[in-house]
């Protein structure tokens, strides 16, 4: 940038080509997989954890954040209207599936 007498900024022209364009990245195609899991009545009285921490294998977390990008690229939505933000948004919305 130029400066004009007294130290007052002056855009020059020139510098318009040194201006980075915004990268948009390509769009990715999304696929579809069906689970089937098992799945039962719950017992009568059966305790049922509302936190769970899990670690998981690198390919599970592959998994898992592919899984979570195409949600989010859909615009997914969890049953109390948030839409999939994160990981765990994915398994709750793969959960609310079942």
């Amino acid at each position: 940038m130029a400066k004009a007498k007294h130290g007052t900024p002056v855009l020059d022209d020139d510098l318009e080509d040194e201006v980075p364009e915004t990268v948009l990245a390509p769009a990715r195609e999304i696929q579809t997989t069906i689970i089937n899991t098992p799945i039962v009545e719950l017992r009568p009285n059966a305790y049922c954890r509302q936190h769970v921490e899990i670690h998981l294998t690198g390919a599970q977390a592959e998994t898992l954040r592919r899984i979570h990008d195409a949600l989010e690229e859909r615009g997914d939505m969890l049953d109390n209207g948030r839409a999939v933000r994160s990981p765990a948004d994915a398994l709750r919305w793969i959960i609310e599936q079942a």
